[in-house]
């Protein structure tokens, strides 16, 4: 059995695993995602939802972020343009960054100002290059923001880069993708389970790699 095998059916424990532990809802949510069903205003929210949670714990925002979607107007875009100071004032006092409020609040501007038609052709176009314009956006961030859009790509952070080290593999996209041509799932989805395993398994590396040498005696023998 190819390496590759013995990964894609680790994948498949894992995914089986992170289903047990109650995130089967995150799973159906990465499978259903698609670029082409984009909104302008899911396009705000997803990218608030990853500038704000950038260097966060996960369960502040999950906690906060239902109150500033209420502050934004759920995120209508001409609402929030129409009255962006006391948009500022009010979500300041929830959370209290002023560098990322002022970052959402322009790319509400931005899509208030362009045709999301035109937005939608820079994604198709430019990708990862054109998100990277929005401020906040680094390269983790603008390829995690791409994969909660429907681009289909492995966002590369701290857990995912670790896991694909591990693996021999340079960067976490090689890895998702050769999982991904083994098993026909996609590159989001696999980045999603890898991801979400590493949250609930603070052991997560050592048993990778664990399983990778337990996998390695198996072939040789």
């Amino acid at each position: 059995m190819e390496f590759s095998e013995h990964i894609a059916h680790g994948y498949f424990f894992l995914k089986n695993y992170i289903i047990k532990r109650g995130f089967a809802n995150e799973i159906d949510w990465q499978e259903e995602i698609r670029l082409d069903n984009l909104t302008a205003k899911t396009f705000l929210e997803e990218l608030s939802w990853v500038i704000l949670s950038s260097g966060m714990n996960e369960k502040i925002i999950n906690k906060l972020f239902p109150h500033l979607k209420q502050t934004l107007f759920g995120f209508e875009i001409c609402q929030i343009a129409e009255q962006k100071i006391s948009c500022y004032n009010n979500c300041i006092k929830i959370f209290n960054h002023p560098g990322k409020i002022n970052a959402i609040l322009y790319a509400a501007e931005h899509l208030s100002i362009h045709s999301f038609d035109s937005v939608m052709k820079r994604l198709k176009t430019d990708g990862i290059n054109y998100l990277l314009e929005f401020p906040y956006l680094g390269n983790a961030t603008a390829y995690h923001f791409a994969k909660n859009i429907g681009i289909n790509v492995a966002k590369p952070d701290r857990h995912l880069i670790r896991i694909a080290n591990a693996l021999g593999y340079d960067n976490p996209h090689q890895l998702c993708s050769d999982i991904s041509n083994s098993i026909d799932e996609k590159v989001s989805l696999i980045d999603l389970v890898l991801w979400r395993y590493a949250t609930i398994d603070k052991y997560y590396l050592e048993k990778i790699l664990w399983y990778k040498s337990k996998q390695t005696t198996t072939d040789t023998n």
